[in-house]
């Protein structure tokens, strides 16, 4: 461990970073780092800075960054609900209700909103308007978006879970459900499963049981593809605690028109039919409310801080769609590397996929995210949306003591043999400097990679440019 550094000149931080970089954690992998003062626009220390790396959730960083440019943080997204029909003498709406999707991902407890207590003010909505029965059903326009709901190259074992859950222009509860397990009363005894929401629209199947006490937990739940039949096996101590799980949805927005019908049903609100999806709104259809998301800069604050990987595939459709007309991830895409070339970044040496982070299939250089965050520094939307050093975030738990704590602001990636670590250090000697940091294809437990990673933000915290080395200049790494 590096402990103790000296205020680092520029040859001090260079030697500091290559004893990192060479220590034998990071012996067989594949590094990338560059390093910029801020203030001058110097670069303080490179290697691979212009290889492509896989970025992981490093990529949320293009998507978020993108949405400012393409929408500005003042934006909010509108989600409309209309019907089709009148209502009539007997209080029934001789028609459908029909939710009109905008792309907004916030529509979750994950961004501080209850979507369910959104559906009964709807409901009491609909009650002062004299509607206490819907003639027809619940359906969700779509349309926004098309319907491949999943990122090109994700891995066929993430889709069970809610890191990979499915695309829509409508999202509710993040797309996903979440299943609590609990041991039974005694060994042998079947385990309590309780599911959230509490809908009929997945479909629980659990052989879970009760171990004896101190053989720990061996819970595996797997969703069958294209369903939402989940399964839930293994078995749970008895002297364990509840265990929780965060599982996808098959059709969003589907999911979405099912909820809504329970809820209001619940509120004394009958429906006849039966939720379904539609491709498009009647022009005929009449307004009824409006429900507006928190504002962008808010949700790139959750979107980056928490790595959503559902919100950041939602901006990354939107984009596409308000820039080429239709919410694809291709369009996605173009609008994204759009937005790279404004700011000088060289879009022939960069891949987006996908918004998020996901597929191994991005691919992008610390020579352009430290591009990105130099054009993006002064905004401040960018930095106020990171996680902090041993504050906030996926960097809550890390770097937490004094020197480094609160001065690192950062944006996390993990995927298999994948870190990356990319954003702004905020110096001792009160120099802002950039860094991107990424490692491929390492063997190692990813707990040694984060620790390096940590060390080399310990060495650019104790950056400052009083001196020179004997020759100046920046330092340059081997490649490897």
């Amino acid at each position: 461990s590096l402990v103790g550094f000296a205020q680092c000149s520029e040859w001090r931080l260079a030697r500091n970073l290559a004893r990192v970089l060479n220590s034998s954690g990071l012996r067989r992998a594949f590094v990338g780092v560059m390093v910029e003062d801020l203030k001058t626009g110097r670069v303080l220390y490179s290697r691979n800075e212009d290889f492509l790396f896989i970025p992981a959730s490093n990529e949320k960083l293009l998507t978020t960054t993108a949405s400012l440019h393409w929408f500005g943080p003042d934006f909010t997204y509108c989600t409309q609900v209309y019907a089709t029909g009148t209502v009539s003498t007997d209080s029934a709406l001789d028609g459908n209700l029909v939710v009109v999707g905008s792309g907004d991902p916030t529509f979750s407890e994950t961004f501080g909103i209850n979507p369910d207590s959104v559906f009964s003010s709807w409901a009491e909505s609909l009650k002062i308007r004299g509607v206490y029965r819907i003639a027809g059903s619940v359906v969700t326009d779509e349309s926004l978006f098309d319907r491949e709901r999943l990122g090109y190259g994700w891995d066929w074992h993430y889709l069970s879970y809610w890191y990979a859950a499915e695309v829509s222009a409508l999202s509710y509860n993040d797309n996903s459900v979440q299943i609590d397990v609990l041991p039974g009363d005694s060994v042998g005894a079947t385990a309590s499963v309780l599911l959230s929401p509490r809908t009929s629209y997945a479909k629980l199947t659990s052989t879970v049981l009760t171990s004896s006490p101190g053989t720990g937990a061996s819970v595996d739940i797997r969703r069958t593809p294209s369903t939402n039949e989940i399964c839930i096996s293994g078995s749970l101590a008895v002297d364990q605690e509840m265990k929780s799980f965060r599982v996808s949805v098959s059709d969003p927005a589907l999911f979405y028109a099912h909820r809504f019908t329970e809820i209001l049903k619940e509120n004394s609100i009958e429906v006849d039919g039966e939720p379904f999806v539609c491709d498009s709104t009647p022009v005929s259809a009449t307004l009824l409310f409006s429900h507006y998301s928190p504002e962008l800069e808010s949700i790139i604050g959750v979107t980056n801080k928490g790595s959503e990987n559902l919100s950041a595939e939602m901006l990354f459709k939107t984009m596409g769609a308000q820039a080429y007309g239709e919410g694809t991830f291709e369009n996605g895409a173009r609008a994204v590397k759009s937005y790279l070339a404004t700011i000088g970044i060289d879009t022939s040496r960069c891949i987006s996929v996908d918004g998020s982070g996901l597929s191994r299939r991005n691919l992008v250089s610390p020579r352009a995210l430290v591009k990105l965050l130099h054009a993006n520094f002064t905004g401040g939307a960018l930095t106020n949306s990171l996680p902090v050093s041993g504050s906030a975030g996926t960097l809550e738990s890390r770097m937490e003591r004094e020197p480094l704590a609160g001065r690192v602001y950062a944006k996390t990636g993990t995927l298999d043999q994948t870190s990356a670590l990319s954003g702004y250090v905020r110096a001792l000697s009160g120099r802002p400097v950039a860094f991107a940091l990424m490692t491929n294809h390492f063997v190692e437990e990813i707990g040694v990679i984060k620790s390096l990673e940590d060390e080399v933000c310990r060495a650019l915290v104790h950056y400052s440019p009083r001196s020179f080395g004997p020759k100046g200049g920046r330092h340059r790494g081997k490649v490897r």
